[in-house]
């Protein structure tokens, strides 16, 4: 299964569309949390991909729902807070055997793909829709939601997971600069004490299929 972005069909970008045709039709119905942590320990399981999977169990134990009956998968890519795993830094090789591997080494360590999740969830046996809502929390809940609508999910499992190898928050852009001003000198002096990891996991059913209610 070849998941892509979303298409941007699945959005409410415009103004003047009325009410969503699906209202009242969805509903949230479990939610899932990972422990958080200031900085990796490169321990497999504290890993990106391992929490990710714990806040995704959990989540269905909420809903009240077994795993045959998750039938979609959405989730956020991009797992970074910090900076992106550097070209010269060896590979955590204990953490990425651990698991069922894709071609990507980094998957399940420095991002997250559905493809990875699906290998390291063998109890998902019935996920025939999957999708990504790229950049964050709200764009995956809106994929999700749209597409219960639409009849392509009944339900559907929603992730966003982050991840701070190196425990400063964003490493990137006027962080990576010796010196800083405006604004950013202020927030950023000290970097933001983000979590490590943080996964927010939903399911979303149709209302027309609904067996448990918030």
């Amino acid at each position: 299964m070849v998941t892509k972005n979303a298409p941007a069909s699945m959005y409410r970008s415009k103004e003047g569309l009325g009410i969503w045709e699906h209202r009242g039709k969805v509903a949230a119905v479990g939610i899932g949390h990972s422990p958080t942590a200031r900085r990796w320990d490169e321990r497999p399981e504290t890993s990106v991909g391992a929490w990710s999977i714990m806040a995704l169990r959990r989540a269905i134990e909420d809903a009240g729902v077994t795993p045959d009956q998750v039938d979609g998968l959405v989730i956020v890519p991009v797992t970074t807070t910090g900076a992106f795993w550097p070209d010269d830094k060896p590979l955590p090789m204990d953490a990425i055997n651990a698991f069922n591997q894709t071609s990507d080494p980094l998957d399940g360590v420095a991002k997250l793909s559905t493809e990875w999740l699906l290998k390291n969830m063998p109890e998902l046996t019935n996920v025939k829709y999957t999708a990504y809502g790229p950049v964050c929390m709200s764009n995956a809940l809106n994929v999700a939601a749209q597409a219960v609508g639409d009849g392509l999910t009944n339900t559907c499992l929603v992730l966003k997971a982050w991840h701070n190898l190196e425990g400063r928050y964003y490493q990137g852009g006027k962080n990576a600069a010796n010196e800083i001003d405006g604004t950013s000198a202020i927030r950023n002096i000290g970097g933001r004490l983000l979590p490590m990891e943080l996964h927010y996991s939903l399911l979303n059913i149709a209302e027309n299929m609904v067996r448990h209610t918030i």
